[in-house]
């Protein structure tokens, strides 16, 4: 599974993965899912977007 959460900059990203990839937030979040393993995080950064 993938989720997809926008910011309006990096800067925020970052903070939220920091406040949310402490070791024991990431294993509440597994329990919580019932992950069979942790989650992972990755940051992109949008080249473009165009609506057609």
């Amino acid at each position: 599974m993938t989720v997809v959460v926008r910011f309006d900059d990096v800067e925020q990203a970052n903070a939220w993965v920091k406040s949310t990839s402490e070791p024991a937030m990431l294993k509440d979040i597994s329990e919580q899912a019932s992950l069979s393993k942790l989650p992972e995080f990755w940051l992109g950064e949008d080249v473009e977007d165009v609506s057609y």
